[in-house]
């Protein structure tokens, strides 16, 4: 297991729906997928967590959630 880690943070949508919706969201799409898999091929140790209410953000909230992984 390699020491190198990433987290890749998704932006910011203008709404809960936009976010939410499988057809409107872009956590999952996009350049992020292609991102982890690279990285993961070069054995760095990726994630793509889902921030909480991103349309919203909330420093707190996203320490939080940042904090659930090892970097």
């Amino acid at each position: 297991m390699s020491n190198k880690k990433c987290i890749i943070i998704h932006g910011c949508p203008s709404d809960a729906e936009k976010a939410m919706n499988p057809e409107t969201r872009t956590y999952d799409k996009h350049w992020i997928p292609w991102a982890k898999k690279e990285l993961t091929a070069k054995n760095i140790e990726t994630e793509t967590p889902l921030m909480p209410s991103p349309w919203e953000p909330d420093y707190e909230k996203f320490k939080n959630e940042f904090e659930k992984y090892n970097v």
